[in-house]
């Protein structure tokens, strides 16, 4: 005889226990270090992994050699690519499954969630953005998704910019733009302009 009994809280112990290893100000069960931008966050090995295949390959190398190189050095892992700025809500998804983006954090955490690999929460952040395009952002997230090849963003981007022509010319940030982004942007067909002078401004100020 025998009976198979499955756990009615397992699951959500287990979900509270993990949450609760990021807030534990005593860091007795971190195994591993990150320094972000000069700022130092307690972690663990075996949740980073679980969650982010970068970290996967990093803590948990597939040939001996670089396992033993990993054990023997990976107090601390220093991300140089990563601003401290945003960092803990990344690290908070990462743990609780949930955060809180905002306009001042969400590019930060954009670009950790790429070098990470978090798929989910780069989905996240590229809806937020989109949601937020307008004519005082479309040409600095465009910029952003053409770097990071987000195609559905840029995409938002570039018809937000055509149709908004008028209005972001003027904008700064618009010098920032690529050849080829500028060359597609006055090259629409779709572009909403008053007179061809005000391309030739806008492409000269760009030049300069």
């Amino acid at each position: 005889m025998s009976r198979t009994i499955k756990s009615t809280t397992h699951s959500k112990e287990l979900v509270t226990g993990v949450a609760k290893l990021l807030s534990d100000i005593t860091h007795k069960h971190s195994d591993v270090q990150l320094k972000v931008g000069g700022k130092i966050f307690h972690c663990h090995k075996l949740i980073l992994a679980m969650k982010s295949p970068y970290f996967e390959h990093k803590l948990f190398p597939s040939t001996s050699a670089a396992a033993a190189a990993a054990a023997a050095g990976n107090e601390q892992i220093v991300l140089n690519d990563v601003s401290a700025d945003g960092f803990d809500k990344v690290l908070e998804f990462m743990y609780t499954g949930q955060t809180e983006l905002s306009d001042q954090n969400v590019e930060h955490i954009l670009r950790a969630a790429d070098l990470m690999k978090l798929t989910e929460l780069t989905t996240f952040c590229v809806d937020y953005l989109t949601d937020r395009v307008s004519a005082d952002t479309c040409p600095r997230y465009w910029k952003l998704a053409e770097q990071m090849n987000l195609d559905t963003l840029a995409l938002s981007c570039k018809r937000l910019c055509v149709k908004e022509f008028g209005n972001i010319r003027c904008l700064s940030v618009l010098s920032s733009l690529s050849e080829k982004m500028m060359r597609e942007l006055l090259e629409d067909d779709e572009l909403v302009v008053e007179s061809e002078v005000d391309v030739c401004e806008t492409l000269m100020k760009w030049f300069n």
